[in-house]
């Protein structure tokens, strides 16, 4: 298979918004990291006759606790203000070193509300957020896919990160997910669409098929605009989605512009837009 590379194209460099001493370079570089690492194991487990790497995986949701540990660990090795979780299951699972606020050296033991400055790392194949606790502070989320499913074609890669998307959260941005009376499955919290838009407004790393798609229309043109602003071949290939370079008259609020290219103007000013 095709060894995946990432796209400086698709690197949010000037635009993302990230937390403590994170880069959006760091983040591609982590993503590069674990490409490489699936890449190298999967040729083995082929050429050994075990598999695809992914099919030595019981459940889906253990594929993405391993992408998110990786891009962590890729995360904090090279920086210095940036340290692993000493719990196992703690929250969140990088925590910030540097400043006034440092992590206690007891915190497994302390109370799960006393707040921990750091970036709680979440991986999934369809882009949802979901957790075990209602995470207060920053979320990164990774959205990834698994290549060509059952076959081994020498022109695809085995392992696709789509996007990489980071904002933070409240304790009532979360909703709660019971698992039932008759349920083995632990109660969760995901991120529902008014959340998750706070994190797709803010790619750190996005492919074309990383876009996100909403049921509001304004959204979604929002959602390319953004994309427009460093990938420059979608810019072109999308004029009039983009009447500024700079998105200078972009509305904030609604993803609208105030003129298009033909001098169109969707409203007149900031103050017009209803958010």
């Amino acid at each position: 298979m095709e060894r995946p590379c990432v796209d400086p194209e698709f690197v949010n460099e000037d635009k993302a918004t990230l937390p403590y001493s994170l880069t959006a370079t760091e983040v591609a570089d982590a993503i590069q990291s674990v490409y490489d690492y699936w890449y190298e194991v999967n040729e083995w487990h082929i050429e050994n006759g075990y598999g695809r790497f992914h099919e030595q995986f019981r459940a889906n949701n253990a594929i993405g606790g391993f992408v998110s540990d990786r891009i962590t660990r890729a995360l904090v090795d090279p920086n210095d203000g940036l340290e692993l979780n000493p719990a196992d299951d703690g929250y969140p699972d990088i925590h910030y070193t540097r400043g006034d606020r440092t992590w206690p050296d007891d915190f497994p033991e302390k109370a799960k509300d006393e707040a921990v400055p750091g970036v709680e790392v979440k991986a999934s194949r369809d882009g949802t957020i979901t957790a075990h606790h209602n995470v207060e502070g920053w979320v990164l989320g990774i959205h990834y896919n698994i290549n060509a499913r059952g076959r081994t074609p020498d022109d695809v890669v085995p392992i696709s990160i789509l996007s990489v998307r980071i904002a933070s959260m409240n304790e009532d941005d979360w909703e709660e997910q019971p698992s039932g009376e008759d349920s083995n499955r632990t109660n969760t919290t995901t991120l529902p669409t008014e959340a998750l838009h706070e994190m797709r407004k803010n790619p750190v790393y996005q492919t074309r098929d990383g876009i996100p798609q909403s049921r509001d229309g304004d959204w979604n043109t929002l959602y390319k605009r953004i994309h427009g602003l460093f990938d420059s071949e979608y810019r072109k290939e999308n004029p009039t989605l983009f009447p500024n370079q700079d998105g200078s008259n972009v509305c904030d609020g609604c993803g609208r512009f105030f003129k298009n290219d033909r001098g169109v103007s969707s409203h007149q000013t900031r103050a017009g837009c209803s958010d």
